[in-house]
């Protein structure tokens, strides 16, 4: 199971190799933006979702949220990129989720809506791969 840190790392891996200067990366204990890149002028501003807890002290640690918590993440995660663009209109901004069924299926329901709010999807496997919806 993928947690909120690996995701990021992933990504920042994956944006690295395709020239993007990383600007800046917040783990789980820091606040911030989890990931600003940028690409010639051009700015991408991540946020970032795991499967479990990044805090090996939580109660949730190694178990899966459920569908419900996934939800509620992704919803998190899309006023945050809504707040971003309104503070940053030159900017891109993308969720990162880890690739399960769960994530796919919520974000199959609200692909349109995305695509209209400009939000990009990137999907994480645990092998690291990255798939850009």
């Amino acid at each position: 199971m993928l947690t909120e840190n690996d995701v990021i790392d992933f990504l920042v891996k994956y944006l690295k190799k395709r020239e993007y200067e990383i600007i800046s990366i917040c783990n789980t204990g820091q606040r911030g933006n989890d990931i600003v890149a940028k690409k010639e002028d051009r700015f991408l501003i991540v946020e970032a979702k795991g499967q479990t807890s990044s805090d090996p002290n939580s109660k949730r640690y190694g178990i899966e949220f459920d569908t419900a918590q996934k939800k509620i993440h992704v919803a998190e995660a899309i006023l945050k990129t809504m707040e971003i663009q309104d503070k940053y209109p030159n900017g891109t901004v993308a969720i990162a989720l880890p690739d399960d069924n769960r994530h796919r299926n919520i974000i199959r329901d609200i692909k349109p809506s995305l695509k209209k709010l400009d939000i990009i999807i990137f999907f994480i496997d645990k092998k690291g791969n990255v798939a850009k919806l």
